[in-house]
């Protein structure tokens, strides 16, 4: 229960003012008594906030109270206050209690492009790309940026292997990585023999020599073939 003090000034003496009366003017005031409590929010880091509101306990609110938060959208992941002030509020009692904004991070896409190459040779440049930077920024905030890796080598055979991302760090970004593909693929002839550096020997899938001194693919039919000691396929 609430107590209430008051000073009473009077040139005609306490006395000449009822107790009854000072008790009326005292239920006066309890009776508008209020509570005004600022809600609470969660918004990603980037947006704009919310409109703010606020819930009243007690009796009729008279008048508006002032809501106020310092965070904008460039404001890093955190809580900040939701203050609520008097305003217009007109109420006899008003007590005031703050809110809290929380900032979560934003979520940032990173997504590894498919890429292919030939059997034997060096897997490529592997490349990412990001969605959901906001605030106009870059990869350059990140703490730690994200790398891709496969577990494909130049000795791997023909096949698909996956371009894993991982090991981005970020103050207000949380990552969601969509990995890729490598895929491995059969030597071309035109390739084998060019990488013979000269004339080549052919053979067929079961070591029966079909050309001496081929240098070009042309002279090939279609069908699977060995050239330096390669898988190679002619179309």
């Amino acid at each position: 229960m609430k107590q209430f003090s008051y000073t009473i000034k009077d040139e005609l003496g306490i006395h000449a003012r009822p107790a009854g009366l000072l008790a009326k003017k005292a239920k006066s005031y309890a009776d508008t008594a209020v509570t005004i409590t600022a809600n609470s929010y969660t918004r990603h880091y980037g947006e704009d906030d919310p409109e703010f509101g606020y819930t009243v306990s007690g009796a009729e609110l008279m008048g508006t109270p002032a809501l106020s938060c310092p965070a904008t959208a460039t404001s890093p992941v955190g809580r900040y206050p939701i203050r609520v002030a008097v305003g217009s509020v007109t109420n006899g009692f008003t007590t005031l209690a703050d809110g809290v904004l929380t900032i979560t991070p934003a979520e940032l896409t990173v997504s590894a492009a498919d890429v292919s190459r030939e059997e034997g040779q060096e897997n490529p440049e592997f490349v990412l790309t990001y969605e959901g930077f906001v605030n106009g920024e870059t990869e350059s905030v990140l703490r730690v940026k994200p790398t891709a890796s496969t577990t494909a080598t130049k000795d791997s055979p023909v096949g698909d292997y996956a371009i894993t991302v991982a090991g981005g760090q970020a103050d207000n970004y949380v990552f969601s990585y969509v990995n890729g593909t490598l895929t491995v693929n059969v030597v071309s002839a035109v390739n084998a023999v060019q990488a013979g550096g000269g004339p080549v020997v052919v053979y067929d899938v079961y070591g029966r020599r079909v050309l001496s001194d081929a240098r070009s693919s042309g002279l090939l039919r279609k069908g699977v073939y060995i050239i330096n000691g390669r898988k190679v396929v002619v179309k």
